[in-house]
């Protein structure tokens, strides 16, 4: 009689049996895994086709620094949170259904979107005083669609090994730092939960970003990779375009 992991065998066929079983349950998962991932991007190539152009045909408007739409042309705040509830509830439930990690009770309810991306524009708002010469519904977009990119608005509790937590995929040095410059006040404990206070946070980095550098490339690619990064480097371009990308989707449907 055969042992393997603490099971007996009574004769060879037997353990030849229970490895084959465990290399069909082996190759059966990876099966399932790869078919969510092809339905987690069709799904959002239908939400692609469903709502508005590809981003690629839009290329030469990212790249330019004018390409900011001027306050006049920017719909009512009212109406661009209206399609925000909406556009973050789809993309937030298909994340969540293709989601290894995550489980339908993950999912955000209206109430919740709706109170994550009231934080944005409020926070926008409050503080445009940081950087004037920007709209601060345009600010709100962008900030909206780093945090779309980065984490569906999901509240995680801990990314990148414990570096960074949150709505929005911020790092703990970052509020570290923005905490003392512009005295906001946080606990540890309490701004895990407090998504509002998490969104403040990031709409508050990202006018740093702005009133650092004076232009919205380097403001979102900062977010991400750092005051150093560049667009000559080939994942912080991939970045920009993603996130620049998002936020021409967004005014492509609401013009």
């Amino acid at each position: 009689m055969k042992e393997i992991f603490g099971l007996k065998f009574i004769d060879h066929w037997n353990i030849v049996i229970f490895i084959m079983v465990i290399i069909v349950a082996v190759f059966g998962y990876q099966l399932y895994s790869l078919h969510n991932e092809i339905q987690y991007f069709m799904s959002i190539q239908e939400e692609n086709q469903r709502i508005g152009p590809p981003v690629e045909e839009e290329f030469d408007v990212l790249l330019s620094t004018t390409a900011d739409k001027p306050e006049d042309e920017l719909p009512d705040i009212e109406e661009i949170k209206s399609y925000l509830y909406q556009r973050i509830e789809y993309i937030n439930r298909i994340f969540v259904k293709y989601s290894y990690d995550l489980r339908p009770e993950n999912a955000l309810s209206l109430d919740e979107i709706e109170n994550r991306v009231d934080s944005v524009f409020k926070y926008a708002e409050e503080y445009n005083h940081l950087y004037p010469d920007t709209d601060y519904r345009l600010v709100g977009l962008y900030v909206t669609a780093l945090i779309e990119h980065e984490t569906r608005f999901v509240n995680f509790r801990s990314l990148d090994d414990g570096i960074s937590f949150g709505v929005p995929s911020i790092r703990w040095t970052t509020v570290d730092g923005l905490s003392n410059k512009y005295d906001v006040s946080y606990n540890r404990d309490d701004i895990i939960s407090n998504t509002d206070l998490q969104i403040r946070f990031a709409v508050l980095y990202f006018y740093d970003n702005l009133s650092r550098f004076g232009c919205t490339e380097k403001a979102i690619i900062s977010y991400n990779l750092g005051h150093n990064a560049t667009l000559a480097q080939e994942r912080t371009e991939t970045y920009y375009f993603i996130v620049k990308g998002i936020v021409s989707y967004y005014l492509d449907f609401l013009q």
